[in-house]
């Protein structure tokens, strides 16, 4: 497995250190990934899409491999896939679930090392939202395409655990409802400004439910995606039984929210 050095970025390497903790229970609580995963699947096959068995394939977040068996679905004649991640301890145990003879190389899906024009199909799943520089990301993928090359990914949404955030933010106003993720419309239109036709696009609201907030945060904390904003306002004790207190008395349960964007683009000629 060869490393390529992500950038010497403290959030990014924190984004490592949570990934590579949770690798060994990840599988256990990735229940909306793997839903997202298969919803990806489907949109691909419905839209008829036709490969090459010569294409070179690329997955960018590859983790424990929850969307990856859908690519050897697809592309089951297929010689060369590559599969990746920026975690370590993901490929992992990716490779000790599969167990195939496959290509992995760890490095940073903002900052793919190819050739320009050298890939011809680049997939992703639940990924995209942890980039840190989208004109930059998309523009590095953008170049290492081949000409007529598919991006196809699915990202959540800046609307993910919207309603969580609403209730502490009225609990307490220090807790700011700060955009970390690129939403719908501007997404679009980065797509188009690096010049990717837009073949399908679509978002959805996916909904899952705890029985209390220790049991969400528990399962956060088993995926790696939990206390990776470092500048987060950190919950006191009694903010946090207020906000399972708002939960109760509104759903009575814990409804968490999360939004998920599809997109299918096309590398221009021009």
């Amino acid at each position: 497995m060869k490393l390529i050095n992500s950038s010497n970025n403290s959030l990014k390497n924190k984004i490592i250190e949570n990934f590579s903790k949770a690798s060994s229970t990840y599988d256990n609580y990735s229940i909306v990934q793997q839903k997202v995963a298969k919803n990806l699947f489907n949109i691909v096959v419905n839209n008829n899409l036709i490969f090459s068995d010569n294409s070179i394939i690329l997955e960018l977040g590859t983790g424990t491999g929850e969307f990856s068996k859908y690519i050897f679905k697809l592309h089951s004649n297929t010689n060369t896939i590559i599969f990746s991640d920026i975690s370590k301890e993901m490929l992992k145990k990716f490779r000790e679930k599969y167990n195939w003879n496959i290509n992995i190389i760890a490095i940073d899906g903002e900052e793919p090392s190819f050739k320009d024009n050298s890939i011809d199909i680049i997939y992703s799943a639940s990924t995209f939202q942890w980039f840190l520089n989208w004109d930059k990301a998309l523009k590095n993928i953008y170049n290492i395409l081949k000409p007529n090359g598919y991006l196809i990914f699915s990202m959540f949404g800046e609307n993910t655990f919207y309603t969580l955030k609403k209730f502490m933010y009225e609990i307490n106003p220090q807790y700011k409802i700060t955009k970390t993720i690129i939403d719908y419309k501007s997404l679009i239109q980065k797509l188009k400004e690096t010049n990717f036709n837009i073949i399908y696009s679509d978002k959805e609201l996916i909904y899952q439910s705890f029985n209390s907030l220790r049991d969400f945060f528990k399962y956060q904390k088993s995926l790696g995606t939990i206390n990776i904003n470092k500048n987060s306002y950190s919950f006191t004790l009694k903010d946090f039984y207020q906000l399972n207190k708002k939960y109760m008395n509104k759903y009575n349960e814990i409804l968490i929210d999360y939004e998920v964007y599809y997109f299918i683009v096309k590398k221009s000629l021009v």
